[in-house]
């Protein structure tokens, strides 16, 4: 499902929902987004970050709409 961002600032992130189907290097996750694409996201709190995401678990990622790369986990 897309988050549109109606009356949000033109700037502002764009967020997907979508399940962790499996970790990659560098600290990076394989997420299926719920529209059937698949991409490549960091965690946002860093590679430090305590508490990973499980296989399986639904997650938020976003991208800012000027560029393709970079996603980012934000929620889990």
């Amino acid at each position: 499902m897309i988050e549109m961002n109606n009356g949000a600032r033109p700037n502002s992130p764009i967020a997907f929902a979508g399940r962790i189907a499996g970790t990659g290097a560098n600290g990076a996750h394989d997420v299926r987004l719920d529209n059937g694409h698949h991409v490549e996201a960091y965690d946002a709190k860093g590679p430090a970050s305590a508490s990973r995401p499980m296989l399986g678990a639904r997650v938020s990622v976003e991208m800012a709409h000027n560029e393709m790369r970079g996603w980012r986990l934000t929620r889990r």
